[in-house]
């Protein structure tokens, strides 16, 4: 995992978790409420699989267990970016993901390759 989250040039309020290396262990970006406007799921390096961002509003997961709020998913050796209308999607308690190869409740297994995540939240 290589997080970094970015606070964006002056006149944006928008933060941007930039992760790297993302892969089925969960990760706890942010603690408290927020709101997600953005995301983009970057497969271009697995050419194996499709592979599956899941995005749960909490702090405490356990991926495989836990049902995610939303999953979005990436085909091999591509990327998926969505934009979230209407005033984005808000988050009461944090923003955790990880990504796994299936998009099933009890997925958790590790993608083959590097896939990298960029979520767009204030």
């Amino acid at each position: 995992m290589s997080l970094a989250i970015q606070t964006l040039p002056s006149g944006f309020t928008a933060k941007a978790i930039r992760d790297l290396s993302v892969n089925a262990t969960q990760v706890n970006a942010v603690s408290g409420s927020a709101t997600i406007y953005a995301i983009r799921v970057d497969n271009t390096a697995n050419s194996a699989e499709a592979v599956y961002l899941k995005v749960w509003d909490s702090t405490s997961v356990t991926v495989g267990t836990t049902v995610a709020d939303f999953v979005i998913g990436a085909l091999a050796s591509d990327f998926t970016e969505i934009t979230i209308p209407d005033g984005g999607t808000a988050m009461a308690t944090g923003i955790t993901y990880a990504v796994v190869t299936s998009a099933l409740e009890t997925g958790n297994a590790n993608p083959s390759d590097t896939v990298k995540v960029t979520i767009l939240y204030t």
